[in-house]
């Protein structure tokens, strides 16, 4: 059986938080089949557990997000990461720092 993606998200943004060595997409909403958001709301997903770069999917332990691509990883530490929470990129926090 086949699981259904649950959502596309456009504009992604791969995260790496060093000191807990997880990763995690931010990217905008074109679709969320859970109606968890709107299209065009930003998003962060929970820890990724797998990505499949041929199929341009990213899983997690309860989400599979289809994704425009696969960008190069953004390390952020936890302050860094606490601005993405609040909805700044990780490619503006990683400019200004």
């Amino acid at each position: 059986m086949k699981t259904p993606i649950t959502g596309i998200i456009n504009n992604v943004e791969l995260i790496e938080i060093e000191q807990l060595d997880v990763q995690l997409i931010y990217g905008i909403v074109e679709k969320d089949y859970c109606n968890r958001w709107q299209q065009g709301d930003w998003m962060v997903s929970s820890v990724i557990v797998r990505i499949d770069t041929e199929k341009c999917l990213v899983y997690t332990l309860n989400s599979i997000y289809q994704v425009d691509s696969i960008p190069s990883l953004i390390t952020l530490n936890s302050e860094q990461f606490s601005l993405v929470l609040q909805g700044v990129a990780p490619s503006f926090i990683k400019e200004h720092s």
